[in-house]
Order: C-alpha cells, then sequence, then structure tokens
C-alpha cells in the first residue's frame, strides 16, 4: 500500500485508540479493517497489524533505553537508574515472549479459537481469518520490511521528543 495511505491508517488508529474508551485495541483492529477496505487481504492485513505493533514496542523499549542512557550520562540517582532498567527488562521480557509465541503459533490457536465466533458472526469471515499464522511467519520473514517499520518507528519517537523538548524550551 501507498506510504501516505499507511501513514494515514495509522493516524486514525492511534487517534481512535487516544480518543475512544477501547483499551488501547480497538484503533489496531480498524486499522486492519481499513486496510481490508482498501483491497489487502484480511490474514495479511492482520499480519500487518501484529507485526506493526511488535515493532513498536520493540523500538520503543530501544528509545527507553536511550533515555536511560541518557539519565546515567546526567548523574542520576543509581537507585533510581536500577528500578528504570528493572522494569525495562520486565517489559522486555514480555514484549520477547509475544515474539516467540507469534513464532510458535499463538495466532493458529486464536484461528482455531475463533471458529465459533466466525459460525455465528456474519460480520466476520473465515477467509479474512484463515491464513493469519502463516501471514505472521511470512512478515517474521521479511527482514527489509521490519527494520524499514523499525526506523519509521525510531523517528516517529525521535520527532515525539523533539516535540516534547521544543514545547518544555517555549515554556
Amino acid at each position: 500500500r501507498p506510504l501516505g495511505l499507511l501513514c494515514v491508517i495509522r493516524w486514525i488508529r492511534a487517534s481512535i485508540n487516544g480518543l475512544l474508551p477501547v483499551a488501547h485495541v480497538g484503533g489496531e483492529i480498524f486499522g486492519a479493517r481499513l486496510l481490508s477496505f482498501r483491497g489487502t487481504r484480511g490474514d495479511i492485513a492482520g499480519a500487518s497489524l501484529v507485526l506493526d505493533v511488535t515493532v513498536e514496542l520493540v523500538t520503543q523499549l530501544l528509545f527507553t533505553l536511550a533515555g536511560i542512557g541518557l539519565l546515567v550520562l546526567h548523574r542520576q540517582d543509581a537507585g533510581e537508574i536500577g528500578i528504570l532498567l528493572l522494569e525495562l527488562a520486565r517489559a522486555s521480557a514480555a514484549v520477547i515472549g509475544f515474539i516467540v509465541a507469534q513464532r510458535l503459533g499463538l495466532f493458529k490457536l486464536i484461528e482455531r479459537l475463533l471458529d465459533p465466533v466466525i459460525e455465528r458472526e456474519s460480520w466476520l469471515s473465515r477467509e479474512a481469518l484463515r491464513g493469519l499464522h502463516e501471514a505472521i511467519q511470512a512478515q517474521h520473514r521479511n527482514h527489509w520490511a521490519l527494520a524499514e517499520s523499525a526506523l519509521w518507528h525510531s523517528l516517529s519517537w525521535l520527532l515525539g521528543a523533539v516535540e516534547v523538548w521544543l514545547a518544555l524550551h517555549f515554556m
């Protein structure tokens, strides 16, 4: 899909998560639906969503680590740094667990668990969900696309930090 369309969908996804009481999941589901409305197969749209969120989490952890590094350079309290590193390690373990679960077939299990829901609900098609696991695996193997996604997410985190710095500077 064109980069502009993906940016608009990402913006809508973040807006839904930030403005509506959807527990930061509704925007992702809506984003996948928007992709499917634009001609992307449901399994590919869902897999893209899963990998985008995964890369976002990984880059956020790396960005957080860089922030902790800056705190160390500014000689902050070692006890506070230790707590931050411990929490970062816990978050990293959760993200690594999510990645391992993706690789081992979490979404194949989800496909099976949703079979009864698909039988009852007319808005959810079996074809849209079938192959989600395989699509995720294929996207995991696309290292260049993952690296490009990581680059865009990292740039986004950096621009957000510059935005906050500028706001604080002018205050």
